[in-house]
């Protein structure tokens, strides 16, 4: 075999393999996201999960066991400062909500998760649906679809929750 052909060979089976790896679908995503399935990210979610469960039971005191007293921070996402919040007004934020709510529905679409220093980033989307009585009193079913980001820190080896909930 001349030179030529050892090259063209030798050329054409790495545009091959670089061909087929570059479409080959990643095996290491958790399950239904295209988030990295490492050990933070599956504790992360497992933690969200349970904040899910514990919104769709209506259990405010599970959620104020999730967030961290210290430093939950609540903006509302606005520059006015009088809808921010903090630990002690997420109780009143949460039973307001829930007196008013039944039937909820939480469903959660993980989109992604990033590390900045001690904090994860949990990016969501969120279809939710629930039941409440208008000033009319009949009740109406309501329907949310949001992107939301839920920032957590870990204390004492545990990931609490510091905005977002």
């Amino acid at each position: 075999m001349n030179r030529f052909a050892v090259v063209t060979i030798t050329l054409l089976f790495s545009c091959l393999v670089a061909f087929s790896s570059g479409c080959a679908k990643p095996t290491n995503l958790i399950s239904g996201t295209k988030i990295p399935s490492t050990d933070e990210n599956r504790q992360l979610i497992k933690v969200v999960e349970r904040y899910r469960q514990a919104i769709e039971r209506k259990d405010t005191g599970a959620l104020l066991l999730m967030a961290s007293q210290r430093s939950y921070y609540e903006d509302g996402g606005t520059q006015d400062g009088s809808d921010d919040y903090d630990y002690a007004g997420l109780r009143d934020v949460l039973a307001g909500r829930f007196l008013k709510a039944s039937n909820i529905r939480y469903s959660i679409r993980y989109v992604r998760i990033r590390r900045r220093g001690p904090r994860a980033f949990v990016e969501i989307f969120v279809d939710a649906s629930f039941s409440m009585t208008d000033s009319t009193g009949q009740e109406r079913r309501e329907q949310i679809r949001d992107q939301n980001l839920l920032v957590l820190i870990q204390e004492k080896n545990k990931w609490k929750f510091v905005s977002g909930m």
